[in-house]
């Protein structure tokens, strides 16, 4: 996910990990995980990881 340069990173990672936590069908252990993984040319970009069982995959791709 691409935010703009002018965003707060650190809002931006409690609002996903906030989605992520709350969702009923993703894994605690392993925990979620969001962080900066590419300075673009016109965004940060985000790796949003959310762990679940593969039967959930496309459910909380979705929904995430």
């Amino acid at each position: 996910m691409g935010i703009s340069y002018n965003s707060d990173i650190k809002k931006a990672r409690e609002a996903l990990m906030n989605v992520m936590n709350a969702h009923p069908k993703v894994m605690q252990d392993p925990a979620p995980f969001v962080g900066v993984v590419v300075l673009g040319d016109n965004s940060i970009n985000l790796a949003i990881r959310p762990y679940c069982d593969p039967a959930d995959y496309w459910a909380v791709y979705f929904d995430v």
